[in-house]
This record gives structure tokens, C-alpha cells and sequence, in this order.
């Protein structure tokens, strides 16, 4: 009876896990200056994704994920909750993720407008961005739930315009944001959405 009770059990949990998906994170680079000097931050968990049927892209960041070459910056980043995120989304060109060549090695540009949401704020911003299929590109990509291509997204934004000057005061200068060989979320049935 247990063992008939234990296996079910088992079995429904791994039913829901193999149709669950997994958002795999992408590194989001950024770069400013604070007091006349150069602050280099990053987070690794970043999650980047793809609305097909809406031809649109997102992409969310905890600040409290943010690691800095500053320790008074990285101890005000570590006291915010996740409650404050950066989140990027605007439309997308969703044919340039069905393209390949004959050597698997393509890239396509373009620009596009988004809406930026940090600390509660949104304003609209530009963004430029490419997508590439590199040989041998990396088995993850590989995955049912990531696009086998790779993406570069870079977007600037001024510190005022979201109110971070009034959280750190010297926090004056642009801000530069990269995602570099980025991974591409499908929007799937099965997986968490950045779009509701």
C-alpha cells in the first residue's frame, strides 16, 4: 500500500518537473562612472526571452543580483529586495531567429524601441541588438526551450530618469548595459513568462 502510495507519488512530481521548463540565464554586463571613477557590475542571472506570438522580447534583472568592483555599492545593492529589477521590453523581428546559411555562421542587426522599467519608473528607450549562429555553437543552445542562436543587446540609460540618484546620490552618469552571447528563452506552454 505504501509502496504503491510512494511510487505514485514520485511519479506525479516527475511528470510535473519534465513538463516544467528551465529559464536559462544570460550575463548582463553594465559600466558607469561614480566619484570619477570607472564601475564595472554584472549579473550572471540574468533572464532573457522571446514572445513569438507577439513578436516581442524581455529581459529582467534583480539589482539585488548585481555585483560591483565598489563595496559601498555592492552592500546598498545587497539591502534592496528583488521587488526592484530592471526590465527591458519592446518588439522584436522574430524572423531573424529562423535564420541559417550554408557554413552555420550568420549574423543579423537591427535597432528597436522598448519600454525600460527600473524602480518603478518606465520611460521608452532605444536598444540596438544581433543575433548570430556560430559553428559549434554551444550545446545549450541546443535545448528545446532556447533558440540555437546567441543574442548582443546594448541599451544606455541616465540614472535620474529612474530615481536612482535619490538612492545613492553620486549615481549621476549613464549607465551602459550589454548582454553579451546571451541565451534566447522560447515562450513556451510549458515555461515561466517575462510577459504577464
Amino acid at each position: 500500500m505504501y509502496r504503491k502510495a510512494i511510487f505514485f507519488f514520485l511519479f506525479i512530481c516527475n511528470s510535473v518537473f519534465s513538463q516544467a521548463q528551465v529559464l536559462f540565464p544570460s550575463t548582463v554586463k553594465m559600466a558607469t562612472e561614480i566619484n570619477k571613477a570607472v564601475i564595472n557590475a554584472q549579473s550572471i542571472s540574468s533572464i532573457l526571452q522571446v514572445n513569438e506570438g507577439t513578436s516581442e522580447i524581455a529581459i529582467r534583472t534583480e539589482v539585488s543580483s548585481i555585483t560591483t568592483n565598489s563595496d559601498t555599492l555592492d552592500s546598498l545593492l545587497q539591502r534592496l529586495n528583488n521587488s526592484v529589477v530592471i526590465f527591458l521590453k519592446g518588439n522584436f523581428p522574430i524572423k531573424n531567429l529562423s535564420f541559417v546559411s550554408s557554413n552555420n555562421e550568420e549574423q543579423r542587426d537591427f535597432n528597436g524601441k522598448a519600454q525600460l522599467t527600473i524602480n518603478g519608473i518606465t520611460k521608452e528607450q532605444n536598444f540596438t541588438c544581433n543575433v548570430f549562429n556560430l559553428k559549434e555553437n554551444d550545446n545549450v543552445t541546443e535545448h528545446a526551450a532556447v533558440y540555437p542562436l546567441n543574442i548582443n543587446l546594448f541599451f544606455e540609460f541616465q540614472p535620474e530618469d529612474y530615481g536612482l540618484d535619490k538612492l545613492y546620490k553620486p549615481f549621476v552618469n549613464g549607465v551602459k548595459v550589454e548582454v553579451a552571447k546571451g541565451f534566447i528563452n522560447k515562450l513556451t506552454a510549458a515555461s515561466p513568462s517575462l510577459f504577464r
